[in-house]
């Protein structure tokens, strides 16, 4: 006799991070920095990155307010340089 393993619900293609705020693994600060960085295929992401500690956190999804939140912060950051 096969073994079949039960049917599972599929899972969400998006997460939905609403609901859990986002945190750096090594801090715990949610102070978080969100610019855009262009990959060697020219792609471009949403880089979060911890302001307290540098460390680099996650590629956040590319939703209206992130795409709004990268593009001020990616100008300031290039304002202070």
């Amino acid at each position: 006799m096969p073994n079949f393993r039960p049917l599972q619900r599929p899972r969400s293609a998006t997460p939905s991070t609403e609901s859990k705020p986002i945190t750096c693994p090594q801090c715990c600060s949610q102070s978080l920095l969100m610019t855009w960085q262009t990959f060697a295929n020219n792609t471009r992401h949403i880089r979060v990155t911890c302001r307290r500690c540098g460390r680099f956190v996650r590629y956040a999804t590319q939703c209206p307010d992130n795409i709004r939140r990268a593009d001020n912060e990616t100008q300031s950051a290039g304002d202070q340089q």
